[in-house]
């Protein structure tokens, strides 16, 4: 009723989505995605900012709504600051020469400073995986032995992978937690961030590790793998029962794949280390060195149930910096096992790749 809507595909369209996020942040000094915009009928932004909760949106945009039939002149004056702060950003020229050593040591102690010592990663919620920053902590850790860097990347991928952020059942790794801990997801699966985290598991040198990083290049080959031999970009969070209804469990549910006497072995587990979303179980274990779940009661018989389940909507779009990710990823994981068939399998992908 209020507005004229236009979604932007920022993988199709990056020139238009980097417009917007300078704006959003120049307007609030962060930016993200998702990203909402409000803009005259000519494209000209005037107010923005990242993810907000339905109510709070319906507010807002009632607020924006009044803003533009009451107090025009303030919003034309916002455009006007806009304009000028995009322009300023982007007549920014680079530094002759950077300092790569202060610029590393400055960032590893932000890094530090910023470390969550109990359940791992950085900040609070809604926290990100930030493989990237575990990974340049783990290779100075290669380079200088200082195992305190060791230590946060072990605890933060232990917590991660023993979490909802991890797909238990199918692998594969979530966009990013609501909560501190790892618990509860938000439920799309990114083709880059579960290439990224597969390539630390193999880096980190432990069964948990392992493990996660076969069941990842299991997950992206059965499931995100095109007919034409590249990766697709996502599968949504959605589902028609709700979000994340496809990695969740109600109790009955439970009981349908397990029996009763095995489903109340998992409640009582997920009582204690889990939580409820949308009405059902995310599938969690609790702090690194807590119960495997593969030794509690059934749960070959709960990932068959699961693995069965129609998947959510593909997005189809190949990405080839998205791509190379996983394909590096295949490659960390037929080096360090060796397996022909591990080796054949990275060198169908590779040639799927190279001929496109």
């Amino acid at each position: 009723e209020l507005f004229v809507n236009i979604k932007v595909d920022r993988e199709e369209r990056p020139d238009v989505d980097a417009i917007y996020m300078d704006a959003v942040q120049a307007l609030t000094g962060r930016g993200g995605w998702p990203m909402t915009v409000f803009c005259t009928p000519t494209g000209e932004p005037f107010y923005g900012g990242t993810y907000y909760p339905r109510d709070s949106f319906v507010q807002l945009m009632n607020a924006v709504d009044d803003a533009w039939k009451n107090r025009r002149e303030e919003l034309n004056q916002n455009v006007d600051a806009l304009i000028e702060a995009i322009g300023r950003t982007r007549n920014i020229t680079p530094a002759s020469e950077i300092n790569s050593a202060e610029l590393l040591a400055d960032t590893l102690t932000k890094l530090e400073n910023d470390f969550d010592p109990d359940w791992g990663g950085f900040g609070n919620a809604p926290k990100f995986p930030s493989t990237f920053a575990l990974d340049l902590m783990l290779r100075q850790h290669q380079r200088n032995g200082n195992e305190n860097l060791l230590a946060m990347v072990r605890v933060s991928l232990d917590a991660m992978a023993s979490g909802g952020m991890y797909d238990q059942i199918g692998g594969g790794f979530a966009r990013y937690s609501v909560d501190r801990q790892w618990l509860v997801p938000h439920f799309e699966k990114m083709l880059y961030d579960s290439a990224q985290f597969a390539s630390l598991c193999a880096a980190v040198d432990s069964h948990l590790a392992r493990t996660c990083l076969e069941e990842t290049l299991v997950f992206l080959e059965r499931d995100l793998l095109r007919a034409d031999g590249l990766f697709a970009a996502a599968l949504d969070a959605d589902h028609p029962d709700g979000e994340g209804r496809h990695s969740t469990w109600t109790d009955a549910e439970l009981e349908d794949a397990l029996g009763r006497s095995d489903a109340e072995v998992w409640r009582t587990h997920l009582e204690r280390e889990s939580r409820v979303h949308e009405g059902g179980w995310v599938l969690a274990f609790g702090p690194a060195g807590g119960t495997d779940p593969r030794h509690l009661s059934g749960f070959a018989a709960l990932r068959a149930a699961g693995l069965c389940r129609p998947l959510p909507t593909l997005d189809p779009k190949c990405i080839m910096g998205w791509n190379a990710l996983a394909v590096t990823a295949f490659a960390d994981g037929a080096q360090l096992s060796g397996l022909p068939s591990d080796i054949e399998r990275l060198r169908r992908l590779a040639s799927a790749h190279a001929a496109t």
